[in-house]
């Protein structure tokens, strides 16, 4: 049976990660026979900015394909439609708003990560899912790549006995990582934080691969590499912080962006831009211009950290966004042995290690396991994660518990906060959700 859909934000995330998979379509609205419109139709969308609606809609339009119809708020949207999903693509620290407005309109809720923000409000989501008979899903794609799937499956298969230990190193190279600070996402208000907006994937994944919960977290960490401060602001020969195209003349921050693609020269008179070269005037005005030495910068970027799960079980953490190479180290202790795995890149190339899982037991041979691929976006999760929201799960996603509940995307909010409280005030913090 096929179910109506609106999409709350037109963001970078909100287009193409669902938009248009749901309409099978490429970005430059190219079929790519992959869609889901036999089951899922995408008929409104909650977005603010007027204008970027309308630029997507003419970009449809152009493409043949029907056009979506704007409301300001749930209320609206359900008065003025027939509307069974609500998905949610807006800024992290709006989401909590529409889940409580969905489930109280009486819509199902799928919700990018992290679920929200704080762990009060993750607390309010479950209380609300729990009133009501709708549910609400995070859509936490780290869980889905065939990678990631097969360490999932030698853990469950015993080859390592009782997972005792995991560490897992990840780093976010120069370009992407400073990608962050130039958006929305620097910022604790709007997006919880970086341990929240990105790290929630990674605390996801490893409570998912090891079946446990967190229950208390010790870190250190602090913001090194950006905002006011950092080493690489440049600067004058004075030593007076340079401003506008001289700053941006000198950022290796920001031209290492630009060489990568992660940003675009701002254009002068001209909003920022995204995806479909949607502008973005509402959230980025035209001449604005934010750097990685803004003083509002209050994300921390880096963190090292012990989260200890209810089992036994503890994890050693370590994320960096200002790293020469972009990738993770994951090795997964267990009482008969390990499980290694390596995937990064640095200048497009793979780093060594990447295209093999090892596994070494504590009494036996080491084997070498060749990695299991994937085609699509985020290393073959998004195209498995798609089909398993709208066509429902299948029963190799239900044995493995791929898709993501409220309370897992609950227990990642609040490990995620515990990251960067326990950093800022040097104690421990008990997760108990």
């Amino acid at each position: 049976m096929s179910k109506r859909y609106a999409l709350v934000g037109l963001s970078n995330r909100g287009v193409a990660s669902f938009a248009l998979p749901m309409l099978g379509l490429d970005r430059d609205g190219v079929p790519t026979g992959e869609g889901h419109t036999d089951v899922a139709t995408l008929v409104a969308c909650i977005e603010p900015d007027v204008v970027r609606f309308e630029a997507f809609n003419a970009w449809l339009a152009e493409h043949d394909q029907p056009t979506l119809r704007r409301y300001d708020s749930v209320a609206d949207l359900v008065a003025g439609e027939q509307i069974d999903v609500l998905i949610i693509a807006s800024p992290d620290h709006t989401h909590m708003g529409y889940i409580r407005d969905g489930l109280a309109h009486g819509l199902d809720v799928l919700t990018e990560k992290p679920m929200v923000t704080t762990t009060a409000e993750a607390e309010e989501v479950l209380r609300l899912e729990k009133a009501s008979s709708n549910k609400v899903v995070v859509t936490h794609n780290f869980r889905y790549p065939p990678r990631h799937v097969q360490v999932k499956e030698l853990i469950r298969s015993g080859r390592i006995g009782r997972v005792v230990q995991v560490l897992l190193e990840y780093h976010v190279d120069t370009a992407h990582g400073s990608s962050y600070f130039v958006r929305w996402n620097r910022s604790k208000a709007a997006s919880g934080g970086l341990t929240l907006h990105k790290s929630t994937h990674h605390l996801d994944l490893i409570g998912w691969l090891i079946d446990d919960e967190p229950v208390r977290v010790a870190s250190s960490g602090g913001t090194y590499f950006y905002g006011p401060d950092s080493p690489f602001r440049p600067k004058d020969e004075a030593g007076n912080p340079l401003t506008g195209q001289a700053l941006l003349d000198a950022d290796p921050y920001w031209n290492a962006m630009l060489e990568r693609g992660q940003v675009s020269a701002p254009e002068p008179g001209q909003p920022r831009r995204g995806a479909l070269g949607l502008p973005y005037p509402l959230q980025y005005p035209a001449d604005t211009q934010l750097t990685v030495y803004d003083d509002e910068i209050d994300s921390v970027d880096t963190i090292t950290s012990l989260v200890s799960y209810r089992g036994g079980a503890a994890l050693s953490y370590l994320v960096n966004f200002s790293s020469p190479w972009e990738g993770f180290r994951l090795t997964v202790i267990g009482t008969h042995g390990q499980i290694e795995a390596i995937s990064g890149s640095q200048e497009g190339e793979a780093v060594p290690g990447t295209d093999v899982i090892t596994v070494r037991p504590l009494f036996g041979e080491v084997e070498t396991l060749p990695v299991a691929t994937g085609e699509g976006g985020h290393g073959g999760a998004d195209p498995l994660m798609l089909r398993d929201l709208f066509r429902g799960p299948t029963p190799e996603s239900l044995a493995l518990g791929l898709p993501a509940d409220a309370r897992q995307g609950a227990l990642a909010v609040a490990t995620g906060e515990a990251l960067w409280r326990s950093a800022e005030t040097g104690e421990t913090i008990t997760i108990d959700l």
